[in-house]
């Protein structure tokens, strides 16, 4: 998908169980994305801790794209923010990243940081 700056951005949509396959296989698919990531989180979102260990786990070089995280809930920005916080700093690898109530924000955002990163 395009923001209506012209940034392209890799839409991502997730809902229910994320356990440790599913953490590790969306989160590598997302660091290691070109683009900037527009990730939205359904309702019935539940985090395992399982998917705690498969981010601990992650290894390997990864692009710093910016990743804007929808979720409705206060409770679910407020963990995933702590989650990626937590990432950052054990795997020395800052991601850019913030969370949103709702998609236009969050694409307005990610037009700002895809041009910041382009240029």
């Amino acid at each position: 998908m395009t923001t209506s700056g012209g940034v392209e951005v890799l839409r991502v949509e997730a809902d229910g169980l994320f356990d440790e396959a599913a953490t590790s296989k969306v989160v590598t698919g997302i660091l290691s994305s070109a683009l900037p990531v527009l990730m939205v989180l359904g309702g019935d979102v539940k985090i395992s801790p399982g998917a705690r260990k498969a981010l601990r786990g992650l290894e390997g070089n990864h692009r710093n794209v910016p990743v804007a995280l929808v979720a409705r809930s206060g409770i679910m920005r407020a963990m995933i923010s702590m989650i990626i916080k937590g990432v950052s700093v054990a795997k020395k690898h800052p991601v850019v990243s913030a969370t949103f109530s709702e998609e236009g924000p969050a694409l307005a955002w990610l037009d700002v940081e895809g041009h910041r990163i382009a240029a």
